[in-house]
């Protein structure tokens, strides 16, 4: 077109008056598809309208695509052998080709347009057919319809048009950009223009749209873009002189998006190039003989090996970052234990094989004694070659038995498949005794001893879910329990669950406590600090005093009647929510007679119980002051926000319920302590 004249546009394009319309068949689809109701009776309604039509619809499925062993002439029949997406596919198939007839396409190559459609619609099929990533009817609809732009712009523009697709010769992937630099757009958006004026599906607009670039396309018609760009690269190998380029292309992109090798994708060509000959008789347009598959590949030659070499590298080379990066994702970087999710993993994979086989799993929890004090003592250096020691001789141990796993800070734990309790029990023992036995090396940690004596806590949970419908939670939660059994009972032990040793263990320990397992440590007394604030509990002698913040009128009854069962407690409940801030201000401003103990809900009407606590903890001298939040959330980080607030433990009111008796003498246990110090 010469630079001087003017450019037409997009909407000149589709306002053209010689434009010919889409077939009243074909608009009368798209109405009944945009129907969700929409049944096999509407579509033969429409289909046996139009005489013709029908004509075509039997030719098809009486053709050898269909394999009918006796011939079939009732619409009825023939619509329940092709199935509705086939039939939509057809009809609007049908309808292009003569929409295509009346455009009237002097100077342009016709024939060569209609075989690459043809073969880019019967690639679509036959690659969505095999890759599973879509409908292939649908495919086959969208790769029909991407290049229809091209038919309206030649007929809005003609011969110009037909100089600018001649440039393009067959390399069909030069017309975008000899389209763009002549024109300012090219028949993707033309078409994609023409789709939605016409009100196509969107799915067959984003083809039309994207399929020289699927990377631009909607998340939801991803893979039905891909298989129209796929079906371009498929017309391209069977219709370009020099194939090499094309196979090249098509092989690395089905290899890349569906992980297709090579020879799969050369099959498919074939068969592609055999369909595309059916669906040409089909349509009745004459695309030349069927292309030599064997011919064209000799064609390639050695390109096409050395192409196949180099892809083969670049997907091991792939294959191993790919291992390196899950391996990464899944190993703790300071042990080299596999890490937690690698944990949830296991035990899923180990729950699965149990259901299915019947046999046990066992889950052991180890948890480092006293390891607040390594750190404290000797610093983070001599921590960090602890716990890397611990993995060591518990992954020493355990070996090819199970998995072991750094569950988080000193605590690890082991999955083991098709272990009973006697197993179970040896490992755990055997495990128990390596890191006892043998004190750890710390002689490259400056400031530390060269050998320092370690022990662990252990616990074990054994269970048969195909028997007992246990749970993944339910064993993880029974291990845990098990380790703070140990830690109670004095530590360097193995204890496997049994119900009675069920306690109550906050969602989230105190802060200062050496490990989640472990009891809040007893402060030691600072003998610089001045002793005029009496500490919770000195200013009633042996009496202890409890301060419950709950607007829950009957959980606080409940709490109150608990308490009150204990000898020397007295309990002050508040419920109403502005009673419940003014006595936080008291408490604040007045730290000279404290309760022992303040319970506190995490949620009031207008209030946030982790500003109640932040609060209370905002005056130095209720640093001491033991806080128990009590919460119906299991939500992480609002656990996390009333730790980081200064809450001593973190309890979940399910849990409390079923073990209300023993939760409450473990949180007057705070009480002796602050005591105490």
């Amino acid at each position: 077109m010469p630079t001087t004249a003017k450019k037409p546009t997009v909407d000149q394009v589709l306002n053209c008056p010689n434009l010919p319309t889409l077939p009243t068949v074909a608009v009368q689809l798209l109405e009944l598809i945009r129907d969700p109701d929409v049944g096999i009776n509407d579509i033969k309604k429409l289909v046996e309208s139009d005489t013709g039509l029908a004509g075509r619809v039997l030719k098809t499925v009486n053709s050898s695509a269909f394999g009918l062993r006796q011939r079939c002439n009732n619409i009825q029949r023939a619509l329940g052998f092709m199935g509705m997406n086939s039939i939509k596919s057809l009809v609007l198939g049908f309808s292009l080709v003569d929409w295509t007839k009346a455009i009237d396409g002097e100077g342009f190559d016709i024939d060569q347009y209609w075989r690459r459609v043809i073969y880019s619609a019967a690639g679509a099929r036959v690659f969505a057919d095999k890759c599973r990533a879509c409908d292939p009817d649908d495919a086959f609809t969208g790769a029909l319809f991407q290049d229809m732009g091209i038919l309206a712009m030649l007929t809005m523009i003609g011969t110009p048009y037909s100089e600018i697709a001649g440039q393009a010769s067959e390399i069909h992937d030069d017309l975008p950009v000899f389209e763009r630099e002549s024109l300012g757009f090219d028949h993707a958006q033309a078409g994609a223009a023409l789709g939605q004026k016409w009100r196509l599906p969107d799915s067959i607009v984003q083809c039309v749209k994207h399929h020289h670039d699927p990377t631009k396309a909607q998340l939801e018609h991803r893979d039905l873009v891909r298989m129209a760009a796929i079906s371009r690269l498929c017309a391209a190998a069977l219709t370009e002189s020099d194939p090499t380029r094309s196979v090249n292309q098509l092989s690395d992109s089905v290899t890349k998006w569906y992980a297709i090798n090579r020879e799969q994708v050369i099959d498919m060509l074939d068969r592609t190039a055999n369909e595309g000959q059916e669906l040409a008789r089909l349509f009745d347009q004459n695309i030349g003989s069927e292309p030599d598959i064997s011919h064209l590949l000799a064609e390639a030659g050695e390109q096409l090996l050395e192409h196949q070499m180099a892809v083969a590298r670049q997907v091991s080379d792939l294959e191993q970052e790919k291992e390196s990066l899950q391996k990464s994702t899944l190993t703790d970087a300071m042990t080299g234990a596999w890490n937690r999710k690698m944990f949830d993993q296991m035990i899923e994979e180990a729950h699965q094989g149990a259901l299915k086989s019947g046999a046990p799993i066992t889950v052991v929890f180890m948890d480092g004694d006293k390891f607040k004090s390594v750190n404290d003592t000797y610093g983070h250096l001599a921590g960090d070659k602890v716990i890397q020691t611990l993995a060591q001789r518990m992954s020493a141990t355990v070996a090819d038995e199970g998995t072991v796993c750094r569950y988080g800070g000193e605590e690890f734990a082991a999955v083991i498949a098709e272990c009973d309790e006697e197993k179970a029990q040896q490992i755990a023992e055997s495990i128990r005794a390596a890191i006892a036995n043998e004190p750890f090396d710390l002689s490259d940690v400056d400031g530390a001893p060269d050998e320092l004596p370690i022990t662990v806590s252990i616990g074990v949970s054994v269970r048969r879910p195909k028997h007992d419908n246990s749970t993944t939670e339910q064993i993880v939660h029974e291990a845990d329990q098990a380790v703070y059994a140990s830690k109670r009972d004095g530590r360097n032990r193995v204890t496997v669950y049994k119900p009675e040793i069920e306690t109550i263990n906050p969602l989230t320990a105190d802060h200062n406590a050496q490990s989640k397992h472990e009891r809040p440590p007893t402060a030691a007394p600072d003998a610089n600090k001045s002793n005029s604030t009496p500490t919770p509990a000195q200013t009633t002698g042996s009496q202890r005093s409890v301060l419950v913040l709950e607007d829950d009128t009957l959980a606080a009854r409940l709490l109150d009647a608990m308490f009150r069962r204990e000898p020397n407690v007295d309990v002050e409940c508040v419920t109403n929510t502005s009673d419940i801030s003014s006595r936080v201000a008291e408490l604040k401003n007045n730290a000279q007679s404290l309760p022992d103990l303040v319970i506190v809900d995490l949620i009031f009407p207008g209030i946030s119980g982790v500003d109640l606590i932040k609060e209370l903890r905002s005056n130095p001298e209720l640093e001491t002051l033991p806080i128990i939040v009590l919460t119906a959330s299991q939500d992480a980080p609002t656990i996390r926000a009333a730790r980081n607030a200064g809450a001593n433990a973190v309890y979940s009111k399910q849990d409390v319920s079923r073990h209300i008796a023993r939760w409450t003498q473990d949180v007057l246990a705070l009480t002796s302590r602050a005591t105490a110090a």
